[in-house]
């Protein structure tokens, strides 16, 4: 795992896309995105909306969200973790 926050985040949201994609859904079926950060720095939540932003682009789609800044993740060099809510029709 890279110590890069843009692209821990890409590697989970290509994650996510293919866990939607498995249940016939999409970015468009998101209904909440809840980001945790660790070890934040300033700047650090510009750079991650940005890129979590441009998977809901294409679909001209802003769900709800929530970001926390925690000390740690599950591994010492994680520096996201990202849950997202869908409901697929």
């Amino acid at each position: 795992m890279t110590n890069d926050l843009e692209a821990q985040t890409r590697r989970a949201m290509d994650g996510i896309k293919q866990t939607l994609e498995s249940a016939g859904g999409s970015f468009k079926d998101v209904v909440h995105v809840f980001v945790l950060r660790a070890r934040p720095r300033i700047g650090d939540i510009g750079k991650a909306s940005a890129v979590i932003n441009s998977y809901f682009a294409p679909f001209n789609h802003k769900p709800t969200s929530t970001t926390v800044a925690v000390l740690e993740l599950g591994e010492p060099e994680q520096l996201i973790e990202i849950q997202m809510f869908a409901v697929v029709d």
